[in-house]
């Protein structure tokens, strides 16, 4: 029986880029400017081997034989509750960060509201496509990403002509390889954000289409990415970008389209919000799929899971990350190691042998 809730192979894909790109654009810059220097913009190619390692893996895993996870992991109780909960907790971990990066932006846009009711809007407003389904999703990030695109060149437009000085992106590997390979791990923690996606691969309609979705999904995000992290680099300089903790946000300030326009970076930026949405909402899913599927317990029990996952997140962004300054400091030690694990045990799956579902089974 065809499942109902069934994707297309390049749905999965751009989910992929609003996934990895949408929050990341913001906050990538800074971080890996702050290991790398002026070779920021160097990263992200040199860890094209790791990406690629990774996109086959989840190819060969999950994609093309249309197995989630937890599908590796139903046979055994011993393998399938462990392998939830390490899911489960990814996935909110992950989400209390997209929402403390997105209030950290939000907040230097609007300081004069409590950092508290962005937490809790977001979190509502991802709760609506997550309670619908990955169909819902998927359908909801193919409507929003050619706004995203069409937001994001105009502010490279409006920015190039006067701002951009590509002197201060060289002298190319100034302190050599060393501070570029340091920062690899910001890359592999970024690339793990995709691992919740996994969870579309018993959906998908053509699978083999994954072979060129997913490719080219990623090299859209080494480009988005590393084109972002160089136009800061151009436009504020290496020591600026290091110190601004919104690099991205203090380049769209410089755009001026005349004095009614004057802050064109609150609307860019409510425009990337969209694709956070479905960001937050991916992580809300997941985490209690995961979560209800590590229990072996039945279909009722997602939204309740759903929405103490989705409370957990919140509780994740107000703890650990109450101000900028200590996001700043996670992202930079905990979360590559975070990240790199989750890569680690998605890939480790593999060796898993598989369940696969009876015809009647749904996730």
């Amino acid at each position: 029986m065809q499942r109902r809730d069934q994707v297309d192979a390049h749905s999965v894909g751009v989910l992929t880029v609003i996934m990895i790109v949408s929050s990341l654009i913001f906050f990538f810059p800074n971080l890996m400017t702050g290991v790398a220097g002026r070779d920021a913009w160097l990263v992200i190619p040199a860890g094209i081997p790791l990406i690629a390692l990774v996109v086959l893996g989840w190819l060969r895993i999950y994609y093309l034989p249309g197995l989630t996870p937890l599908d590796r992991a139903a046979r055994s109780p011993v393998l399938r509750i462990p392998t939830g909960l390490l899911l489960a907790a990814f996935a909110v971990y992950h989400a209390g960060i997209v929402l403390g990066e997105t209030v950290g932006v939000m907040v230097s846009i609007y300081p004069e509201t409590p950092a508290v009711v962005f937490h809790g809007g977001l979190m509502l407003a991802a709760l609506a496509p997550a309670a619908y389904g990955r169909e819902v999703i998927a359908r909801t990030a193919i409507l929003l990403a050619p706004v995203m695109l069409l937001a994001g060149l105009g502010n490279l437009i409006l920015v190039i002509p006067r701002n951009v000085d590509v002197g201060q992106l060289f002298p190319i590997l100034e302190f050599g390889w060393s501070r570029v390979v340091a920062a690899i791990p910001l890359v592999a923690a970024a690339t793990s954000e995709a691992v919740v996606l996994t969870f579309y691969a018993d959906g998908i309609r053509d699978p083999n289409r994954m072979n060129r979705a997913l490719p080219l999904a990623a090299a859209t995000c080494i480009l988005v990415l590393t084109g972002a992290t160089a136009l800061d680099l151009a436009v504020l300089g290496p020591n600026e970008t290091a110190r601004e903790v919104v690099p991205t946000l203090a380049t769209m300030r410089l755009v001026r389209l005349a004095p009614v326009l004057a802050r064109v970076e609150s609307l860019i930026f409510s425009t990337w919000l969209l694709g956070i949405f479905i960001k937050l909402a991916l992580f809300t899913y997941a985490s209690g799929l995961a979560l209800r599927q590590g229990l072996g317990l039945s279909d009722r029990w997602h939204t309740p899971f759903r929405a103490a996952t989705a409370g957990l997140a919140i509780a994740v962004a107000l703890i650990l990350f109450p101000d900028t300054g200590r996001l700043q400091y996670h992202l930079l030690n905990v979360w590559p190691v975070v990240g790199t694990a989750g890569l680690l045990i998605s890939l480790a799956l593999g060796l898993v042998r598989p369940h696969q579902q009876g015809p009647g089974e749904e996730a």
